[in-house]
């Protein structure tokens, strides 16, 4: 809790310092009441081409929350409409630059990225950017952390992931990971981009599917704590992808490691393309006592997460967690709050709406879990020969939240 002070309280002096700065003052709009935390600040830059060296430059707005730490920090610097010069959209992004450096004078660390007209990729070319969003962090909460930010095309860090290859059965012990998927899995279709992302692709030659899955198993384990992946979803109706974790005690049916099968073990998919890659979901999936199965006969503690635009668009999808409760996240918003009262499971949504189910002794969240990345095809999938889809990922990061988090 004293770390989560210092880092609100460092905040409040960056921003101080920032709303001092000659070169783009603002006008600051704060929370009429206090509040625990700041849980988000987001910074807009507006630049008219008339107004660029003049005083009323941007705007400074502090969104007030329950957040112990002040993690979640976007920068947004941008030009308005495609008439802009090269000079102006410079100006902006310099100003969005200025703010990253007062965050990181402060001890906020702040990776800078970059979207709009003409720019698709995380270091695209900011003169052809009508936005430029800067994500920052407090550096000191930070307990482990993938940027995937290599300048050159590599492959992944295999200090931290395994790459599950082919089918599955050589490393598992059943065939197609469970699930009927039909992708042939290698090392190769998994690496750094040279653009500060994780690519994952999967890809149809002549009607073979290639893809890759990589998981932490027996490497990093995580307990509890804030855990969040900015990624954009691949393109096209045949990819499955997912961003899941199984229970560090997992036991594949080859029995070669682990001690509890699936689903005691538990599972979380924190972001899974569902639907023919229609929606992302976020499950979590335990043993229902009373039918020796699956909760909900497989269908898990689910809810849809408000995005629409996965595929086109990087989102942070996330969960936060400590004993007794696992919720998900999508943009730092929970949409998904499950609960365990020693007997039973409570799904709140976002709306309200609860749905329970007795689970008995069966919660698999009071211990550790790792991390698993993949594009899977399904049995069944039709598409023409050179199809592929790719899910980006351009960094994972963990965090404390509510005094809970550790790495093993």
């Amino acid at each position: 809790m004293a770390n989560s002070k210092r880092a609100i309280n460092t905040l409040a002096v960056a921003l101080t310092s920032l709303l001092a700065l000659g070169s783009f003052p603002f006008a600051a709009h704060a929370a009429a009441a206090p509040v625990k935390a700041l849980a988000a600040i987001h910074v807009d830059f507006i630049n008219r081409s008339s107004q660029i060296n003049q005083a009323a430059a941007g705007r400074l707005a502090v969104e007030a929350g329950s957040f112990e730490t002040a993690s979640a920090i976007t920068i947004t610097g941008y030009v308005r409409g495609l008439k802009q010069s090269a000079a102006a959209k410079t100006k902006g992004l310099a100003r969005a630059q200025a703010v990253a450096q007062r965050l990181s004078q402060a001890g906020i660390a702040a990776t800078m990225t970059i979207n709009g007209v003409g720019v698709s990729d995380t270091y695209g070319n900011s003169l052809g950017a009508d936005r430029v969003d800067v994500l920052a962090t407090a550096t000191g909460n930070l307990l482990w952390s993938e940027e995937f930010n290599s300048p050159t095309v590599k492959t992944f860090n295999h200090s931290n992931w395994t790459a599950l290859l082919d089918h599955g059965y050589e490393q598992l012990g059943f065939w197609n990971y469970g699930t009927g998927e039909i992708e042939s899995n290698t090392e190769a279709a998994a690496n750094e981009d040279g653009k500060g992302n994780l690519a994952l692709t999967a890809t149809n030659t002549n009607g073979t599917w290639t893809s890759a899955r990589l998981w932490t198993q027996g490497k990093v384990n995580f307990q509890y704590g804030e855990l969040r992946i900015r990624a954009k979803m691949p393109v096209g109706a045949f990819n499955w992808p997912a961003i899941w974790s199984l229970g560090s005690n997992y036991s594949a049916p080859n029995h070669l490691f682990g001690s509890v099968d699936w689903p005691a073990s538990g599972e979380a998919d924190i972001a899974e393309g569902l639907g023919g890659n229609s929606v992302v979901q976020g499950t979590i999936h335990g043993l229902d006592p009373a039918t020796g199965g699956p909760w909900f006969g497989g269908g898990g503690f689910t809810a849809v997460a408000p995005v629409n635009d996965f595929t086109s668009k990087f989102h942070v999808y996330g969960i936060q967690w400590k004993p007794n409760e696992f919720d998900f996240t999508v943009d730092g918003k929970v949409y998904s709050k499950n609960v365990y009262d020693g007997t039973r499971v409570t799904q709140t949504f976002a709306n309200g709406q609860t749905r329970s189910l007795v689970v008995g002794s069966n919660w698999p969240y009071n211990q550790g879990i790792f991390l698993i990345l993949d594009n899977a095809i399904q049995a069944g999938t039709s598409a023409p020969n050179g199809s592929n889809g790719t899910m980006l990922v351009d960094w994972i990061r963990y965090t404390p939240w509510q005094g809970y988090g550790s790495v093993k």
